[in-house]
């Protein structure tokens, strides 16, 4: 064979003239063209090796000339980095037995061409999205919508009444840091439902705009939202826990939060959160938004991003400490309630004491429960995937669809809306008395 424009692997220095002006020179079967260059064999494709000039062989082979006739019988492209994906993504080639890539886009029928059969190509599934859809399935897609409407009508209506009618909880620590606690979540459902949307935008396309989106700006500020209101809400039942526990156990206001205390603790909250989720956007190399297509900073899944270690820091190890930091200081709360109503020798201040205080263990309750049911499995998982355990994907997208934003939900029916309505019905506003 002649040799001329054909690379080798023995190809020795003096012989690179051989591979000048080689522009017009067409491959023969079995070998693949570099862009406006020489031909390589198809056994170099992805194998690990720069053999084109610029690595086309390794990260853009797509852009090399492939004949209609080029054929290979199997094409491993795994562990290999592709960001130019586009329709047809496989055009003029052939595999006879079995294409295994690393990402799951290549196996969409967007990407693939009628000459490479589905059931032929075989990559891992995305944890979240598939070839269609930014949210893989129509349940998961249902459950975002119906959680980012209660989300938003929920904490709207909390904070609606707390502004109109009911400003002078502003005054009380314990009211402040509610009402935080309300825009943190309200942020949440604005969030969950610019992913609905943007879901819709991308229907039956996603796969073709996964790397645009993931990349937007549009998506860093997705990102942003669900940062800053998953960690101030962390933050703020963290204070309400503080507050309550000061107002059981030193019912005279030995120790409170002061005006200054209270006015400085929920301006810090939402610097740390600002802090937090601007991080990301700062530093676009770590990838952390761009990560997977709801733009969430969590560690999802195995592969780990540039910017794993900050996703892991914060959004395991902080949130799982936090949780903890609840859960002890609930605990402590119930325990003052339990001793306080044994000190109390008065019969009618026990029974009305007991009722109250039977009342805000069952809030503290059901914040334990929420919290628990959102940031435990997450710091579990967290921790055991740090160890190489792999969980199924399904598990990892209920945590992102349901179990991290549900508390956000939640928060306004245990802490408010209730509260709302018993005053509403004690002022005979939702209901009219009997005449």
């Amino acid at each position: 064979m002649d040799y001329k424009c054909i690379k080798r692997k023995d190809f020795k220095l003096k012989d690179m003239k051989l591979l000048q002006n080689c522009e017009n020179f067409t491959c023969p079967k079995g070998y693949m063209k570099c862009p406006n260059s020489y031909c390589i064999s198809s056994a170099y494709i992805a194998d690990k090796n720069y053999d084109c000039d610029f690595g086309e062989d390794e990260f853009h082979f797509q852009d090399m000339g492939m004949p209609k006739y080029f054929a290979l019988e199997s094409l491993y492209i795994e562990n290999v980095t592709i960001t130019n994906i586009e329709e047809n993504f496989f055009r003029g080639l052939t595999i006879k037995s079995e294409l295994r890539a690393s990402d799951y886009k290549l196996c969409c029928p967007q990407i693939l061409n009628p000459n490479i059969s589905a059931d032929k190509c075989h990559a891992p599934a995305d944890v979240i999205s598939s070839c269609k859809h930014l949210v893989g399935d129509i349940v998961k897609r249902i459950t975002i919508w119906t959680v980012g409407l209660i989300t938003l009508v929920g904490n709207g209506t909390v904070l609606v009444y707390r502004i109109g009618w009911n400003r002078e909880i502003f005054k009380k620590a314990y009211g402040l840091f509610v009402s935080g606690l309300a825009v943190s979540d309200f942020i949440m459902g604005i969030y969950l439902l610019l992913i609905a949307a943007v879901d819709i935008h991308y229907e039956d396309i996603y796969v073709l705009e996964d790397v645009k989106w993931r990349h937007s700006v549009l998506c860093q500020f997705a990102g942003f939202l669900s940062t800053i209101s998953s960690e101030t809400s962390t933050f703020f039942i963290c204070l309400i826990t503080i507050d309550r526990f000061l107002k059981i156990t030193f019912p005279f206001g030995q120790y409170r939060f002061t005006k200054t205390g209270k006015i400085f603790s929920f301006t810090l909250v939402w610097f740390l959160g600002f802090l937090l989720a601007l991080i990301p956007i700062t530093f676009t190399e770590l990838n952390i938004y761009s990560s997977n297509g709801l733009c969430l900073a969590l560690p999802l899944g195995s592969s780990k991003h540039d910017g794993w270690i900050f996703s892991f820091i914060v959004f395991v190890v902080l949130n799982f400490i936090l949780f903890l930091f609840i859960a002890f200081g609930q605990i402590l709360i119930f325990v003052n309630i339990v001793l306080l109503r044994k000190s109390t020798t008065n019969l009618r201040i026990n029974i009305k004491r007991k009722q109250d205080d039977l009342n805000i263990a069952k809030k503290l309750a059901f914040v334990a429960l929420t919290d628990f049911m959102c940031w435990f499995p997450v710091g579990i998982l967290g921790f055991l995937s740090l160890n190489g355990h792999i969980f199924d994907r399904e598990v990892y997208a209920w945590i992102a669809v349901f179990v991290m934003p549900v508390n956000s939900a939640l928060n306004p029916i245990i802490y408010t809306i209730p509260a709302i309505y018993q005053n509403c019905i004690s002022q005979n506003v939702c209901l009219r008395r009997r005449t």
